[in-house]
């Protein structure tokens, strides 16, 4: 297995060396300011600029990330087109300015992410070697045959939706699953209002009560309430929570409205801005 998913690296870094060297050859036909002499000079500065990423990059997800997150992501591409730039004062021959290095990097950043979907290279293997396996082993997570639960909400998927997707062989895994009776499909109807707010009310604490829409006019306080937003969200988790929601032992809840009472919780509307629970929005986007 290791062996394999050393081989899927490599692959990987040898495909995305090649699209980013044939990118940047082209650009240089079509765009002047980015001088480019030849096919080596190519590959050089496409090997140049991986390097640069694979230095750069974990310093600044480190130590700036708030920043890209504050400027949503411009100062992420302002960081790319750096890059770019002092490769080209690296490699012999090759010149370009910051302003063209943005631009230059942000064509690679679109190529590259559409070649390697389509080629589909190692993404889950990557995404869980390089975030899953070292966020547990920073915790001191162990491994274990206990048996657990894991709640996917896919807003708007409704039964028949599903129903058809089996039937068309969309959902290949899901059917393997029915097929072997190791998982069973149930209709699930939503109590009004039919939005993941109330929804997710429903699933988490038993209760969705007075919870009318989205976003709605609370005469009683004259001021809107909107389901997303933080302080909103803590105050509608406080109304419905008894204190013991569906994952209030040991559970952890993941890009939600609400906890239900979870213990560890990330990126969640109702939690993200209080200060006695572990970590901090930083930590949150840092994973």
């Amino acid at each position: 297995m290791r062996r394999l998913v050393g081989r899927h690296a490599v692959l990987r870094v040898l495909v995305v060396w090649v699209i980013t060297a044939v990118t940047l050859y082209v650009l240089s036909a079509f765009i002047p300011e980015i001088d480019l002499p030849g096919w080596s000079s190519a590959f050089a500065i496409a090997a140049v600029i991986g390097l640069l990423n694979a230095v750069v990059w974990p310093l600044f997800v480190r130590f700036a990330l708030p920043i890209t997150v504050l400027t949503l992501g411009v100062a992420a591409l302002l960081l790319n087109g750096v890059i770019v730039s002092i490769a080209s004062r690296i490699v012999d021959g090759f010149g370009v300015g910051v302003l063209w290095g943005i631009v230059a990097a942000f064509v690679l950043t679109v190529v590259n992410t559409v070649v390697t979907s389509l080629l589909g290279i190692d993404d889950d293997d990557f995404y869980y070697r390089n975030v899953i396996q070292r966020a547990a082993a920073r915790q001191g997570a162990t491994s274990s045959d206990v048996p657990g639960v894991v709640f996917l909400e896919i807003d708007g998927l409704a039964h028949e939706v599903v129903v058809r997707a089996l039937r068309n062989g969309n959902m290949p895994m899901v059917g393997r699953w029915l097929r072997e009776g190791s998982h069973h499909l149930i209709r699930w109807e939503t109590d009004w209002s039919s939005q993941t707010g109330a929804c997710q009310a429903g699933l988490l604490h038993g209760n969705s009560d007075d919870w009318p829409a989205f976003r709605w006019w609370e005469k009683e306080h004259k001021r809107p309430i909107v389901t997303n937003h933080p302080k909103d969200a803590a105050e509608l988790e406080r109304r419905h929570s008894n204190g013991r929601g569906l994952l209030h032992e040991d559970g952890a809840s993941r890009a939600n409205i609400l906890s239900g009472d979870a213990k560890h919780s990330l990126l969640t509307m109702s939690t993200v801005l209080r200060r006695d629970r572990p970590g901090r929005i930083g930590q949150d986007y840092f994973a």
